[in-house]
């Protein structure tokens, strides 16, 4: 119950609910005075007459009308965000799932009050049909992003190439976690606590990585340099070490450790590890493993070369 009163009250209802708190207290002033019946015939006189598309509408129907369909879909506006709710709890759908049915039910919510709105303003279907046409211009041009940006998002939703929950990279630095895909666009919170909301025709028309699409495991690689008067074989088998002591580090498969170049100032070592969950991030497992590195390269006597010290000493301090 709390939810639905918290749905009620949502910020972005304010406008609409300070507007229908106004026409209620006007019908009452209007009650309470006496006057409805005269507004009404003075609405509905011949002066307050106009012909639209072939058809004549007082402007006592105009006014009746807007404020039926304001109430309506004000009413809509609050059902639709209790329903999503009522869905997000089943249990049997996955979350793709649940926002998929919830944006399906509040298409055919809204298409009905469209429907209702048409009959209360008198408008046959007959006469709709004039403004197809006009309509149909309307939507390739002034509404062709919003249009796309909308199929895009029952395409995602059905495709389920990203969902809620997922780590996607967008390229540009850009990476953060889904929390909601909606109609127009697509929400994701960056590693900074940002909320960048990006259209969803740009996951269609882009390229876009996702760290968990099929599994949350992620591969770490970091590349060593050791100096060329150390055990080569030796430092090998410390950095594996230090690797597999990591408590994330995954076993299946095991870290690997392989010689890359001979350089001009130390030997070139590239260390690769997994960790079974990427979503809790990378830099604290590689952050560890170098600091144990250095501890076992100390401890050993193996060497890095003096660029090399002077960058993994500036890491232990940070």
């Amino acid at each position: 119950m709390k939810n639905y009163i918290l749905a009620f009250l949502k910020p972005g209802r304010r406008t609409s609910l300070a507007l229908v708190m106004a026409i209620i207290l006007a019908a009452m002033l209007l009650s309470y005075f006496d006057l409805i019946e005269p507004a009404r015939e003075a609405l509905e006189s011949k002066k307050m007459t106009f012909k639209i598309a072939g058809g004549k509408f007082t402007a006592y129907q105009i006014v009746s009308g807007l404020v039926a369909v304001i109430v309506l879909f004000w009413i809509a506006s609050i059902a639709a965000s209790v329903l999503e709710r009522a869905i997000g709890r089943i249990s049997g759908l996955n979350p793709s799932n649940q926002i998929l049915l919830a944006k399906a039910l509040q298409i055919a919510l809204y298409f009905v009050l469209f429907m209702l709105a048409l009959d209360i303003f008198g408008v046959s279907l007959t006469a709709f049909a004039v403004f197809s046409g006009a309509l149909g211009v309307g939507i390739g041009l002034g509404l062709q992003k919003v249009t796309a940006n909308f199929i895009s998002g029952i395409i995602l939703l059905i495709e389920k190439s990203v969902k809620p929950g997922d780590l996607v990279d967008l390229g540009a630095g850009v990476t953060g976690f889904i929390r909601h895909i909606g109609i127009r666009h697509t929400r994701l919170e960056t590693g900074e606590g940002k909320e960048i909301m990006i259209p969803n025709e740009d996951f269609m028309t882009s390229r876009v990585g996702n760290w968990t699409f099929s599994s949350n495991r992620s591969r770490v690689e970091m590349r060593i340099g050791v100096s060329y008067d150390s055990d080569l074989e030796l430092a090998r088998r410390l950095m594996i070490a230090a690797a597999c002591e990591h408590p994330l580090c995954s076993h299946v498969p095991g870290p690997e450790c392989f010689l890359q170049e001979f350089g001009e100032k130390s030997v070139l070592f590239i260390l690769f590890f997994w960790i079974e969950d990427v979503t809790s991030g990378t830099a604290g497992p590689r952050n560890d493993v170098l600091l144990s590195i250095w501890r076992k390269f100390q401890d050993n006597g193996v060497d890095f070369p003096q660029a090399a010290r002077r960058e993994v000493s500036a890491g232990k301090g940070a």
